[in-house]
């Protein structure tokens, strides 16, 4: 008996189903990664480029006390080049698969890419599992891990208030940054 799910083509044979990258985020994610998609775009284009990267980077050095050329920003800047050639690469995938006729905006990503990047990063990560791989949800970690780095300024392994301010602050972010590390600091240390 096959499954509903995966219908039979005219020849008999099952065919597999196609998985939509968008539906594979959850409502919470999808709107996280919205979020922080609208974090990036500090001029509110709707479009991210490389630039918007860089900024970043060259804020956290500043904010930090730190030369671009120091090996936390360097590291930085080779995770986030990596997702910029993730995205660039699905927004040329993604215009062909719509049969775009006009070429997007150069080197720039929208929110539908972003999205859908995201959605095909949580795909794999959740293939991976299924199989016993990690790859995906371990460079993951490893970016997440590169840019505490870049904030950790007493270079402890934490981030205390006054680094998670100057992450803050990097991105452009405006919010009571105390008051934001106050709720996600369950345990209260500091």
């Amino acid at each position: 008996m096959r499954d509903a799910a995966s219908p039979a083509s005219p020849s008999g044979k099952t065919e597999p189903e196609e998985v939509d990258p968008l539906a594979a985020l959850g409502v919470l994610q999808r709107q996280k990664q919205t979020h922080l998609f609208h974090i990036i775009d500090q001029d509110g284009a709707g479009q991210i480029a490389w630039q918007d990267f860089e900024r970043y980077v060259m804020q956290a050095a500043a904010l930090t006390g730190q030369a671009i050329d120091d090996p936390s920003c360097q590291r930085a800047l080779s995770a986030l080049r990596t997702w910029w050639e993730g995205l660039c690469t699905v927004r040329a995938l993604r215009a062909k698969e719509l049969g775009t006729n006009a070429p997007p905006p150069p080197r720039q990503v929208n929110l539908d890419v972003w999205v859908f990047y995201w959605g095909l990063v949580q795909m794999m990560i959740v293939e991976e599992a299924a199989t016993g791989g990690r790859e995906s949800l371990q460079r993951s970690e490893e970016s997440v891990h590169i840019h505490c780095q870049l904030f950790d300024l007493e270079q402890d392994q934490r981030l205390s208030r006054q680094d998670y301010t100057a992450w803050v602050a990097a991105w452009g972010m405006v919010m009571d940054a105390a008051d934001n590390f106050r709720r996600l600091d369950l345990d209260g240390d500091g």
